[in-house]
């Protein structure tokens, strides 16, 4: 099939490119025809230059050359080891990265683990990775140390989010007893930089199964809340998708470099115009005195002649601009560049991190900073949420100081409101519980302080399967022994992202048999998909009001939508689902995405939440 590739498992991978990563700009060949190039980009270099190779004209030149050459090959030297040292620091990043071992199995004569270096890896070997190993190359999901086959990549490598991430294998594949016996095949798309795009086909024991993105494990993401996980290598070295996103590293310019350029353009201007007018004023001299200044070797007066005192004047002047101001220069960068690595104000004890200057290039630009342009979750928050408030209809609920959600804002705890409130919040999620010490864990800290705020309301997450969801609910009842767990069965899950804004969850109560769609997401995604014959404008209004005031006071808000589904309904999603999956390429998520948009319709408000990211200490003074 043109567009893709051919994938068989524990292959040898000989047709494909290894898995050497590298990150540097040079190598022992490249780097002095490289470094100068890049040297000789700056105009101030390209001056100085200019000075020294006039300097080399007896006619012209008053000093010897050499006063001049061996400067500057003493500050274009001084950069060229500067530089030469911050790739040095790329080169043993990539040699710790090319070095390190995992665990894999690459032949099908002896499908046993044994140890592999990571640039050793090939397309096809079956890779082991253990909780917290950072993921060596494009790995497909095979098999995870969770009965579900559900595993968490962190990937803030790549997208800057520290928000977990879950991935999912084939049912089929992770039951087997081990995935190091998997000897099927994988169609994959030739490699391309969309990183949450993978739209292939397994084929398994005469099998065909459609996998996405969901069962993708990226380079240089972490594996994080899964003890081990097996995977498929799929793009190795510089066809992953990380490599692929890619762009060659620019050549960084400091601001003041940026400047000292400019400057040394207007410099270099007022030097040609004194150089014209003196040169001018000598040639005319020259003609009107020379007789009376016999003792002087003036030259011949040729066209050229006439060229030499402006030259002259132009080299008389280029003091202006001293070559040791670049020699200045390069020190003081590097010097600021120890500085910042040693400034003990930039040290994060709970990380037991310094600063780490990775450009001594511009680190000066660090201390010149004015205005930062920046999205604030993550970045000038701490991650941590704490759930604040609620829109219930016409209500707003909720307790600005302490976070705790106000109980005496409902008229009984049996509220129909305050139930389907705390009942979504507690199944639509993807919050699971850790077996061991029943603590929760989420891919997203919102959805976290949400299920606990449902647990505060009397609505609590007993247990999350692949497949089915726990909850017990006690808004009627006092003591433990008279409340009930309610099963429900996960019968599909929309997934959030950056393009919908929203996810759904469709549920089976395994005690009524009654299928539910709840759904939550951003105002402008759920707001429009409510029933307008239940949710009219003057409810619109009040809602708006609501979702303002939660966000003139910094809170991150959420609109949530419910909807009941008869079977036939279920059915028809199910099949049309199927159907869409055995579509390759692009036209497959388009195709789920306008399924999934034709069934999120018509919800019933529900409610609104409002939550709380706490900043960083010291952000609001800045």
């Amino acid at each position: 099939m043109p567009g893709t590739r051919q994938i068989t498992a524990l292959s040898g991978g000989d047709d494909f490119c290894d898995n050497l990563v590298v990150n540097s700009k040079y190598t022992i060949i490249t780097f002095v025809p490289k470094n100068i190039m890049e040297q000789f980009s700056k105009v101030l270099n390209c001056y100085f230059l200019f000075i020294a190779i006039l300097q080399f004209i007896p006619a012209i030149a008053p000093v010897n050359p050499m006063s001049t050459i061996l400067p500057l090959i003493f500050a274009f030297t001084l950069t060229a080891i500067k530089e030469g040292a911050d790739d040095r620091n790329r080169h043993i990043e990539d040699r710790k990265f090319n070095e390190r071992e995992y665990e894999a199995v690459t032949s099908t004569s002896n499908k046993q683990l044994s140890k592999v270096k990571s640039k050793d890896i090939r397309i096809g070997d079956i890779v082991k990775l253990q909780k917290g190993d950072e993921i060596p190359c494009d790995l497909l999901l095979l098999q995870s140390s969770d009965p579900d086959g559900v595993a968490y990549i962190r990937t803030d490598n790549l997208d800057g989010e520290i928000d977990l991430k879950s991935r999912t294998a084939v049912a089929e594949i992770q039951s087997l007893p081990s995935a190091v016996e998997f000897n099927g095949s994988v169609t994959c798309e030739q490699p391309d930089m969309k990183l949450y795009h993978f739209n292939s086909v397994v084929e398994y024991q005469s099998e065909k199964y459609s996998v996405s993105g969901e069962q993708l494990l990226l380079q240089s993401c972490f594996l994080q809340n899964t003890d081990w996980v097996l995977g498929l290598a799929v793009y190795t070295g510089k066809d992953t998708k990380c490599c692929q996103a890619k762009q060659l590293p620019p050549l960084k310019t400091a601001n003041v470099d940026r400047q000292i350029s400019t400057y040394a353009v207007v410099v270099f201007l007022c030097q040609i115009a004194v150089a014209a007018i003196m040169g001018i004023i000598g040639n005319i001299m020259q003609g009107t005195e020379a007789q009376d200044a016999w003792y002087l070797a003036m030259p011949s007066a040729t066209v050229l002649d006439y060229l030499i005192i402006p030259m002259r004047f132009f080299l008389l002047t280029s003091v202006m601009i001293p070559i040791s101001f670049k020699v200045i220069i390069d020190v003081s960068k590097y010097l600021i560049s120890i500085l910042i690595s040693n400034d003990i104000a930039m040290y994060d004890p709970e990380e037991d991190c310094p600063a780490k200057s990775n450009n001594t290039s511009i680190a000066e630009d660090l201390g010149q900073i004015d205005i930062i342009l920046t999205d604030k979750t993550g970045t000038l928050t701490d991650n941590k949420m704490l759930f604040k408030a609620c829109s219930l209809g016409s209500r707003m609920v909720g307790d600005s100081e302490n976070g705790a959600l106000d109980q005496d804002g409902f008229t009984t705890r049996t509220d129909s409101d305050f139930v389907n409130f705390a009942r979504l919040l507690s199944l639509c999620h993807t919050v699971t519980i850790c077996d061991d010490t029943h603590e929760l864990s989420s891919p997203s800290p919102d959805e976290e302080a949400l299920v606990k705020a449902a647990m505060q309301m009397g609505c609590v997450l007993t247990s999350r399967s692949k497949t089915e969801i726990g909850i017990t609910p006690s808004f009627t009842t006092s003591t433990p022994s008279e409340q009930v767990t309610e099963r429900h069965e996960i019968l599909y899950v929309m997934e959030f992202n950056s393009d919908r804004k929203m996810m759904s969850i469709l549920l089976r109560n395994l005690s009524t048999n009654v299928i539910t769609l709840y759904s939550k997401g951003a105002d402008d995604k759920i707001i429009p998909k409510l029933d307008p014959s239940k949710f009219g404008d003057s409810e619109k209004q009040i809602l708006q009001s609501h979702l303002e005031q939660f966000a003139t006071t910094g809170l991150r808000t959420l609109v949530l939508g419910k909807k009941d589904v008869t079977e036939a309904e279920y059915q028809t999603l199910d099949a049309d689902l199927k159907e869409a999956s055995k579509i390759t390429g692009e036209g497959r998520d388009i195709r789920i995405s306008e399924i999934q948009q034709k069934f999120e319709d018509k919800l019933l408000f529900v409610g609104a939440t409002a939550i709380e990211d706490k900043l960083q200490d010291g952000v609001p003074e800045t």
